[in-house]
């Protein structure tokens, strides 16, 4: 028998602060709830349009019992300059990973932490493919892919370069190993993907990292 879910609208949870890291705006949250606690890994803006993570702790679950005064994952290096954004949270066995797209200003790529609390966060790599566009076009051709893609590749290196790299975004892992391989969705327009591999260090190639 069909069954169709019943959404309620809760109102609004968030709103920017005085904080000076999200006073522009908070949106796009992630959510990982634990029993009545969720926590909550949302972007935030600043006045000159930045992003980094914010991070609210939320009871039942719309109160805020806590929410910090500083972003809970920051920009560190160059090819973070523009923003951190739009972040994703799944926790595969003992460990959460959060995946997030980072820009500065032309290439928009994935990178993604670890942490064991949900507090503590350790940067990792980045693991979207470091390849231009120009590239890329080689593989949509082979795989004989729709135009689209082929609109895409014409837009990013009209408004950006013939070396601006491959534009990939919205990347989440499934929360269980499938056959005993990482699962994970992500975004390269105009589609979405499925990718499966083995380790980390089978995706993307690091980036220099200049302050």
């Amino acid at each position: 028998m069909e069954q169709k879910l019943k959404v309620e609208k809760l109102g609004v949870i968030l709103e920017p602060t005085q904080n000076y890291f999200e006073k522009k705006a908070v949106l796009n949250p992630t959510c990982y709830q634990e029993g009545n606690d969720v926590h909550m890994f949302y972007r935030a803006i600043d006045d000159n349009l930045i992003s980094t993570i914010g991070y609210a702790k939320l009871e039942g679950p719309t109160k805020i019992v806590e929410r910090w005064d500083r972003p809970i994952i920051s920009r560190e290096h160059g090819h973070e300059s523009r923003g951190i954004e739009d972040p994703r949270i799944t926790k595969i066995e003992n460990t959460f990973y959060i995946t997030f797209t980072v820009h500065d200003g032309k290439n928009a790529v994935v990178e993604y932490a670890t942490s064991k609390d949900l507090k503590t966060f350790e940067k990792k790599t980045v693991i979207s493919p470091q390849i231009t566009y120009d590239k890329a076009a080689q593989y949509f051709s082979e795989a004989k892919l729709k135009d689209r893609y082929f609109m895409f590749e014409a837009y990013y290196e009209e408004s950006a370069g013939k070396d601006v790299l491959l534009w990939e975004k919205d990347v989440i892992l499934f929360p269980k190993k499938i056959n005993g391989k990482f699962a994970m969705l992500h975004r390269i327009l105009p589609d979405i993907q499925l990718v499966y591999f083995d380790d980390f260090e089978q995706l993307g190639q690091e980036l220099p990292r200049s302050s």
